[in-house]
């Protein structure tokens, strides 16, 4: 279930990125880092993120915001 959810943001991301919406884009950003933050706090005892893998995993986003 999460995992669809996750590649369904995902394109939502994707058809946001083609259509050039920069404003909608940062919206879906900050809402996929919120959702994986809900992934990692359900999946704690299975899987130890730690912060720098979050925040490599943030920093790739926004890079990939603005190419």
């Amino acid at each position: 279930l999460y995992i669809s959810l996750y590649v369904y943001c995902t394109c939502i991301m994707i058809n946001l990125l083609i259509l050039k919406h920069r404003s909608y884009f940062l919206c879906i950003i900050y809402l996929r880092y919120v959702f994986f933050l809900i992934i990692k706090s359900i999946y704690n005892t299975e899987n130890n993120f730690n912060f720098t893998d979050r925040k490599e995993y943030v920093q790739s986003l926004q890079s990939t915001a603005f190419t």
